[in-house]
């Protein structure tokens, strides 16, 4: 039996495993401190025993997730049934799962390679080197908004080993090893422009269940665009300061792409295409719908809302067939949806919202231990400590569980009085928190840097630690700005 239990599951494994049961079942039974409730004791065990399970509990998190439901169901007075039913009723979980659906239609079309090798092909950008990349940086962005970030980082980190071997480069260059880290954090940017998508919806939900606080749709979106371009700009000049010698990509050469996509898109890839830009503009409208059109105003955006509009979307391109095709073949979908990323957000929400109610004294407890600390500093100093935390954790510890954790910190501290905004260092954890690329587990994208041909574990870590250093500065001096204007204005 042991030696059955070694070939599937390691001992790591079960360690965590155990850990994670222990904490979610047994954490209860120790001595809460005041003002801690013991139904406070029991939810701040679940809570840690979530976090360990998502951070430490291997390439499957849907374990830690399914087992958090059952722990809420032993300690709530609703059961299991009630446990389950918040977590698949919470708007987080609702928006992020319709939003989903998406996934489903680009991994079917794949249109995103042929994109990618049509912004890099315009003639205008033979012998502009300074250009290219610019170019490559900024389609990479919008072409990761509109489809898959996954599968662009993929075709472009597979381009780029040939567009450096016809530049002359060598391995842990820096040049190569700059361009494959900013290309990580500018599709990670472009992950967190949507706010019905994770991770940042779960930030934004328990904003707003514990403080009341709702940031407007269109103030993020309008924010996050901002701060992507502005990201993008200033890698560029951050690449300019490291002296990095661009010009020899004026060698690269990608006209070996022109056969494979002689023919362009199909008719089915089109249409996927515009159905997809149809539901992203129709996302964008309606947060930005006018208030000044009365009744129109209210149906759009109280009854059709994001939820009606997402659905719409998904039913119609589920009904439309083009070249025998559905727009969104369910069967496609069924095998990319991904399940754990959903079932993480709704316990997350969950999670968050239950364990800042005022009968779990958490949220006293927090503020008697940083209350202290907290009274020596101002918001600014706040929040540049937030955003080293999250960056140092996102590249250990898995996004979403830091993601989930310092903006309930945020939130309970909002609520004791020791931030006067919670707004700014609620988006300064989602933006750190999505910077993962300095470990190879760091993220998929860290992942793919490190195993690049072109990039060595010195390089990799040497300009990475710089980069790093560059987002703080970035967060610090130009995000925290901007959102104290955005939403001055918005």
């Amino acid at each position: 039996m042991a030696e059955r239990i070694n070939k599937t599951n390691s001992g790591k494994e079960w360690v965590n495993f155990i850990i994670v049961l222990v904490l979610m079942f047994f954490f209860k039974f120790i001595p809460a401190p005041e003002p801690i409730t013991p139904y406070g004791m029991a939810l701040l065990g679940i809570f840690i025993g979530a976090i360990w399970g998502w951070c430490f509990g291997g390439s499957n998190t849907l374990w830690a997730s399914l087992l958090t439901m059952v722990a809420l169901g032993v300690n709530l007075p609703t059961g299991a049934f009630g446990a389950v039913s918040q977590v698949f009723s919470s708007y987080a979980f609702i928006m992020v799962f319709l939003s989903l659906f998406t996934v489903g239609a680009l991994m079917g079309a794949d249109v995103a390679e042929y994109l990618v090798y049509k912004v890099l092909s315009a003639k205008f950008l033979k012998g502009n080197p300074w250009l290219l990349v610019a170019m490559i940086l900024y389609g990479a962005y919008v072409i990761s908004v509109i489809t898959n970030p996954m599968v662009v980082a993929i075709f472009l980190f597979n381009l780029y080993s040939v567009l450096f071997e016809q530049a002359g480069y060598q391995p842990g260059d820096k040049v190569p090893t700059m361009i494959l880290i900013c290309t990580a954090l500018d599709i990670l940017i472009a992950t967190i422009l949507y706010p019905w998508s994770a991770p940042q919806i779960m930030a934004l939900q328990v904003l707003q269940t514990t403080t009341g606080i709702v940031i407007s749709n269109a103030g993020y979106l309008v924010l996050l665009l901002l701060v992507g371009i502005l990201f993008l700009f200033f890698m560029l000049i951050m690449m300019r300061l490291l002296k990095c010698d661009i010009d020899k990509m004026g060698q690269s050469d990608i006209t070996f792409l022109a056969e494979k996509y002689s023919k362009g898109l199909l008719s089915y890839q089109k249409s996927v295409l515009i159905a997809m830009l149809i539901f992203a503009l129709g996302s964008i409208v309606i947060a930005f719908f006018p208030k000044s059109l009365g009744a129109v105003y209210m149906f759009v955006s109280a009854k059709l809302s994001f939820i009606g509009w997402m659905a719409l979307a998904i039913g119609v391109m589920m009904f439309i067939r083009i070249d025998g095709k559905r727009l969104l073949e369910p069967t496609v979908m069924a095998a990319a949806f991904p399940w754990e990323l959903l079932l993480m957000i709704g316990v997350a929400v969950t999670m968050g919202t239950l364990l800042t109610g005022s009968d779990t004294g958490v949220t006293a407890w927090i503020g008697n231990v940083l209350g202290p600390i907290l009274t020596q500093t101002n918001d600014l100093t706040l929040c540049i400590v937030i955003a080293i935390v999250a960056l140092l954790l996102t590249n250990v510890l898995n996004n979403n569980a830091v993601v989930i954790l310092l903006s309930t910190v945020v939130a309970t501290l909002s609520v004791q009085g020791f931030i006067a905004d919670p707004v700014i260092p609620t988006i300064i954890v989602i933006c750190s928190a999505e910077m993962g690329f300095l470990t190879p587990a760091a993220s998929i994208y860290g992942a793919l840097v490190h195993a690049h041909k072109y990039s060595t574990s010195a390089s990799a870590y040497k300009y990475g630690a710089i980069m790093m250093v560059f987002c703080l500065i970035f967060l610090v001096f130009i995000v925290i700005p901007l959102i104290k204007l955005v939403f001055k204005l918005i």
